[in-house]
């Protein structure tokens, strides 16, 4: 008769194996970063990454404050006398609830911008100092007035669907409020090339018909139906380049900076809207809006829990599921979820930078032109080429330029790579 192995025995393998591992991941981290660092100093002079590391380095403490600031802010706000204040709400609004929680909504929507409004102007100022900006301060707060006032208007619109909602449907308000407010996420994507970015942008159509050819050309290998290509005059703000796409269904486009066509050869702008077909082709907007719709409802769930916390204890004078003062707690959650989704959040975003950068390879097969226009790139904008590992992880949208380059570099050297279908509409070929 056979004897059953020893589970002791067998388990104590366990942690062996674990340390193991983790020295593995270890070493394999080591040796990218070993391999990004010699990357960066082959692309990059010391000089641009010494102004680089000073500029950013700045930037991300301001952040660190003006967080440090704003959320406590909240947190006083969250402790205050909340009965009282919505008593006054009720008086003001007429005993109005859904008023009062527009008007609390609104107070704590201004007061915080204006917490922010110093730092946005530092922030201005810097990036002036450093030949990133070239619009006058009168310029740069008009379009905060209008940041201010677009965003405050989203805040109590989808404030008062869930107060509304939690305060009239106790048992299920979380499942409407996914359904109302992912139907305004949809809304706002389609309808903001038309009515939102307008106030920020002029746009051309790109007017050059040798290069919008070849670039319709490049559309058309990919798959997409790209009626026209449109230019924005961000050079009466900025010196950036850039390139985005926008909207949906009918108002779904591509646009590209002015910047980028005075600064960049066709051969880089190409591979800039490469990286913007790259995101058409993988439907990353569509993507997008289901996983931030899906972030929501657990975020509405969650909220369920505390807001429904705070009518049973009564926290500081609440009285009902229908107080108004439940937009103080309500706000406070909301930008304290706002953070902790930014690691999952930014996590997907540069998994979906990373995809459409491998479509930019895949399609042109320029691995050369890609890494010279990344390189560019980073100048003009004076990009932080390898920031420090939590850095990325923590806040960066996109993957590091480094990273990005390095990617060229595995695919240049790797001689299996099938057909490359719109080498071809390459331009410049």
């Amino acid at each position: 008769m056979n004897k059953m192995p020893d589970r002791a025995a067998a388990t104590k393998w366990i942690p062996i194996a674990a340390v193991a591992s983790l020295v593995l991941s270890f070493a394999v981290l080591a040796n990218e970063q070993a391999r990004l660092a010699s990357l960066v100093s082959r692309y990059f002079d010391e000089a641009f990454l010494s102004r680089s590391a000073e500029y950013h380095r700045f930037k991300r403490n301001l952040f660190l404050t003006q967080t440090c600031v704003l959320l406590t802010a909240l947190f006083l706000l969250a402790r205050g006398p909340l009965g009282s204040w919505s008593r006054m709400a009720l008086k003001l609004t007429r005993e109005r609830p859904w008023l009062a929680r527009a008007l609390i909504l609104g107070t704590v929507h201004s007061g915080l911008a204006l917490l922010r409004l110093p730092f946005s102007v530092v922030r201005h100022h810097h990036a002036l100092a450093y030949g990133l900006r070239n619009d006058s301060l009168g310029i740069y707060l008009l379009d905060w007035f209008k940041d201010f006032l677009i965003i405050g208007f989203i805040v109590i619109a989808v404030g008062l669907i869930i107060l509304g909602l939690f305060a009239r449907f106790p048992r299920g308000w979380t499942v409407l409020a996914a359904f109302a407010t992912g139907f305004l996420a949809v809304a706002y994507t389609h309808f903001a090339p038309l009515f939102i970015d307008p106030l920020y942008y002029e746009f051309r159509p790109l007017d050059d018909p040798l290069l919008k050819q070849r670039l319709l050309n490049l559309s058309t290998c990919a798959g997409l139906d790209v009626q026209d290509i449109l230019i924005a005059d961000a050079s009466r703000h900025s010196e950036s380049v850039n390139a985005y796409v926008t909207g949906i269904g009918a108002t779904a486009r591509i646009v590209l900076y002015d910047t980028l066509l005075e600064k960049f050869t066709p051969n880089e702008v190409a591979i800039v809207l490469a990286h913007e077909i790259g995101h058409r082709v993988r439907a990353h907007i569509p993507k997008g809006l289901l996983l931030g719709i899906a972030g929501f409802l657990i975020a509405l769930l969650i909220t369920d829990r505390v807001l429904g916390r705070c009518v049973r204890i009564q926290l500081r004078g609440i009285t009902s599921r229908h107080d108004p003062a439940l937009a103080l707690p309500g706000y406070a959650l909301y930008a304290v979820l706002m953070f902790a989704v930014l690691v999952p959040g930014n996590g997907i975003s540069r998994q979906l930078e990373t995809e459409a950068d491998r479509t930019v390879l895949e399609l042109t097969g320029d691995p050369g032109t890609f890494i010279q226009t990344k390189v560019r790139i980073a100048k003009t904008n004076l990009s932080e080429v390898l920031p420090p590992a939590w850095v990325e992880f923590v806040l960066y949208t996109h993957p590091s330029i480094a990273r990005r380059i390095l990617m060229a570099e595995d695919y240049r050297n790797d001689r299996s790579h099938p057909a490359r279908p719109c080498s071809d509409n390459r331009i410049g070929k």
